[in-house]
């Protein structure tokens, strides 16, 4: 869906520009970026382990 923006509107990664000149300044990159974050909390989540002990299985009788 198309969304018109006036100068100093913010874009994110993957703005199209269909018409015109268009002047980005990058304000985030590489270890700043929110999947920059999203891999670290994916990383320590993975790292630590479940914060329950998985119960033990009981055999049927």
């Amino acid at each position: 869906m198309a969304t018109w923006l006036l100068p100093g509107d913010k874009v994110t990664a993957g703005t199209m520009n269909c018409d015109g000149c268009l002047t980005v300044r990058a304000e985030h990159s590489g270890q700043q970026t929110v999947i920059a974050d999203i891999v670290r909390l994916v990383e320590m989540a993975q790292a630590s382990g479940p914060h329950m002990p998985y119960p033990t299985p009981t055999p049927l009788t």
